[in-house]
């Protein structure tokens, strides 16, 4: 997955066992197309579970709005990288 810098993304979870993350994504899947980005944080490596990349800001929120999820939060493309993406899920072992 490339992530695209000018696009929004719904950043579903941050987690620290991939399995986690794959399961979530696997419940995410009937209604986003979810992927997950291996991430460099100060603690460590995270899985984080997103849903994108959407056009406009528009478009995410509705997508937001549509997972009826408190926990889903907005990001920009340009975020995710800044956030040192290591990999995305088709590299991981």
């Amino acid at each position: 997955m490339l992530i695209d810098p000018e696009g929004y993304y719904l950043q579903f979870n941050a987690l620290r066992v991939e399995a986690s993350a794959t399961r979530e994504r696997e419940r995410l899947a009937p209604n986003f197309d979810a992927n997950t980005l291996r991430l460099e944080s100060n603690s460590g490596v995270v899985f984080v579970v997103v849903a994108g990349p959407y056009r406009t800001l528009f478009d995410a929120i509705e997508a937001k709005e549509a997972a009826n999820n408190v926990d889903v939060i907005v990001v920009r493309g340009a975020q995710l990288q800044r956030r040192q993406v290591l990999e995305a899920e088709v590299n991981f072992d």
